[in-house]
């Protein structure tokens, strides 16, 4: 609430000083022309200034009656503005809006010429997003950039304020038995879940009895699950009356072509891909996107989305090169953050993907191992795209099944590493949110490991959520067994959970 006083505060002083400036304006225009010439410098920009200093006519000059026909002989040159005066006349209601508008962009460009030319360019791009896309543009303003971040700030950075909150789910997790916080480690699918080979476009008793047995985290839905519009929709349905209201509903879609609604049929929009905003359409592109994706989503009550990659591809032939923004880290970072508070706009939670990232292998481990050569000092180093991502808003970081030998000394994949999620992760970033492992239903995972290992083992290296496990009932019994056995205590169990029902109750706030 402070927050929202300061800047209320802050815009009412400039407010304030504005209308000192529109005063000296007004005197000027009665006087004659000199302020003709300031205003034809930049006929935009001039124009705004007119409607503006017409919006103070009202409270400054009542008297001056004939002002109004003064005004529009200086103004031959921005017919548009005088147009928009003679509605504001008719609308007073709505000219103090736009003239509260008007004030703040002419701010904005007489302090700061930088500003001046990201206003330009937020013009330029806007029209297809209207106000969304002008906003990502001028990301790159040291003040925006501090509003944008308070306004999608993570759920992570307001422990004081949430004191009732982490009170409410102690109390809630001391009466859970250990087989339901296990049970909350998981996101799977439905057919995952029910134990069945194929995935079905719809759910029964057999979902429901299992969703009561084991309450896990989220349920993903992935392109198998969604049949013809009407059937999606009825699984959509009978999924909410069979899970509780903080379940997270999760799926991946990154745009393009290979979104699972236009695999599917389910629509025909196609969204930009994060290869086509890194080649082309940059952060209003990236923003836009995220719009349209968080809004498709929203309407379907899907809660968290798998994405954005913000790996850099530093081999041409990567996984990265095929699925991310591109090769510069800077960029990818910018673009990452964009696109991440297009989603959260729409009320969607991010889960940033994946680090380490698949920038110099080949696959990301479903055709087998993959490994990269960075030692731990690269590694850190590559981190930054991830980080900004963390501190655009991402709630979730997703660790992938890379293998370090440089820093491990074998092959294990980085979702099982100690010196991945907790010595980086955790320890160099300071990072407390949740953190979930890649698609575990991977080649590289379950040819070399069995489910309880793997699973156990994720979670004893610092992970929160195991994604997509190939075999539930194993995974889940491994990781039970290592908690009975000690090798994972109750304590380092409830932590994570304490994150995850944090996330589903911030999440599922209305």
């Amino acid at each position: 609430m402070s927050l929202q006083q300061n800047e209320n505060e802050d815009r009412a002083e400039q407010r304030r000083k504005k209308r000192r400036k529109e005063q000296i304006t007004a005197i000027g225009i009665a006087a004659g022309a000199v302020l003709v010439v300031a205003l034809v410098l930049v006929l935009v920009i001039g124009g705004l200034i007119r409607v503006f200093s017409k919006g103070d006519q009202k409270q400054a000059v009542k008297q001056e009656q004939t002002q109004a026909a003064k005004e529009e002989e200086a103004a031959d040159e921005v017919a548009d503005a005088s147009s928009a005066k003679e509605k504001e006349e008719k609308e007073p209601e709505q000219k103090e809006e736009v003239s509260e508008e008007v004030s703040e962009e002419a701010s904005e460009t007489t302090e700061d010429q930088a500003a001046s030319e990201e206003a330009e360019a937020s013009e330029d791009t806007g029209s297809s997003d209207e106000a969304e896309a002008e906003e990502a543009d001028s990301d790159s303003e040291a003040d925006e950039k501090e509003e944008e971040d308070k306004s999608t700030e993570s759920l992570w950075e307001n422990d004081e304020e949430d004191a009732q909150l982490v009170a409410q789910i102690e109390s809630e997790i001391a009466q859970m038995t250990v087989e339901q916080k296990v049970a909350k480690l998981f996101i799977v699918s439905p057919g995952q879940l029910c134990g069945t080979e194929i995935e079905p476009k719809d759910v029964g008793s057999r979902f429901s009895e299992m969703m009561n047995n084991y309450p896990v985290a989220g349920i993903l839905l992935k392109k198998e699950n969604i049949g013809t519009e009407e059937e999606f929709s009825s699984m959509l349905s009978n999924l909410r009356l069979m899970m509780p209201q903080t379940t997270l509903l999760t799926i991946e879609d990154q745009g393009g072509e290979e979104s699972p609604f236009v695999v599917r049929g389910i629509t025909e929009n196609v969204m930009a891909s994060e290869k086509e905003i890194g080649e082309s359409l940059g952060n209003a592109g990236a923003y836009s996107a995220g719009i349209s994706i968080g809004s498709q989503l929203r309407t379907y009550g899907i809660k968290l989305n798998l994405a954005p990659t913000v790996d850099v591809s530093e081999t041409a032939n990567s996984f990265a090169a095929r699925t991310s923004f591109g090769k510069d880290m800077d960029t990818n970072a910018e673009l990452g953050k964009n696109m991440i508070r297009g989603m959260k706009d729409q009320g969607i939670i991010c889960a940033v993907k994946s680090f380490p990232g698949y920038g110099d292998v080949a696959d990301d481990g479903s055709k087998g191992q993959v490994l990269s050569n960075k030692n731990k000092e690269q590694l850190i180093a590559a981190s930054k795209p991830y980080q900004e991502a963390v501190k655009a808003g991402a709630d979730m970081v997703m660790i992938s099944h890379v293998g370090l030998p440089k820093i491990r000394g074998d092959q294990r994949p980085a979702s099982m590493s100690k010196e991945v999620i907790t010595d980086i992760v955790r320890d160099e970033w300071g990072y407390d949110g949740v953190i979930m492992t890649d698609y575990m239903d991977r080649n590289c995972i379950f040819t070399k490991y069995t489910y309880a290992e793997s699973a156990a083992g994720a979670i004893e290296a610092g992970a929160d959520i195991l994604l997509s496990t190939k075999n539930f009932l194993k995974s889940y019994n491994g990781v039970l067994d290592a908690v009975k056995k000690g090798t994972i205590s109750e304590e380092r169990l409830n932590e994570s959970v304490m994150r995850i029902l944090k996330l589903a109750y911030k999440s599922s706030a209305p």
